[in-house]
């Protein structure tokens, strides 16, 4: 189910306009699906409800930062977006750094450690970024290394140099 049919069930649910539900809707549970914003409500909200614990780079398209289904989550790809909704500046170290930063963000907010990521999916706009990547991914996910393709694409989200998506097993349904 994509996140618009699961905003309009939600919405013939609740009674009101699946666009509301699209603006303020933060998770969406059913049929084991679920598609993360960064507050746990199957309610639309207020914005001014809503209480961010922790920052998530906003979405630069129509798809939800992680979904899940079953005891697998997904991610979407995270590129460096700082707070300001841009790709951070500095090259591909920082970029990296904060690509890092903000996948564990979208893993903590879908209720998954680094060490429950078992595929990691690394996107380089230049190939010769390859060697740069390594030791900061090795630090980031420490001791146990999950299953990873790293390749190169010609273009990459808002001139982005590194894109980085993963999937995670959880041991219990929530």
């Amino acid at each position: 189910m994509s996140t618009y049919g699961a905003a309009q069930l939600l919405a013939e649910t609740v009674g009101v306009s699946p666009d509301d539900v699209l603006i303020n809707l933060v998770e969406v549970q059913r049929e084991n699906w679920s598609f993360g914003k960064g507050v746990r409500a199957v309610r639309p909200a207020a914005r001014n409800e809503i209480e961010e614990k922790r920052f998530m780079a906003k979405t630069v398209g129509p798809f939800s930062p992680w979904c899940r289904i079953g005891q697998t989550i997904a991610t979407s790809g995270q590129i460096g977006l700082g707070e300001d909704g841009k790709v951070v500046e500095g090259g591909f170290g920082p970029e990296l750094e904060q690509t890092l930063r903000n996948l564990s963000n979208v893993l903590a907010d879908a209720g998954v450690t680094r060490e429950q990521v078992i595929k990691v999916n690394v996107y380089l706009a230049d190939i010769g970024d390859w060697s740069a990547l390594n030791g900061p991914y090795a630090e980031f996910f420490g001791s146990r290394f999950p299953a990873r393709t790293a390749f190169a694409t010609s273009t990459l989200p808002l001139g982005a140099r590194v894109e980085i998506e993963a999937w995670a097993v959880v041991e219990e349904t929530r």
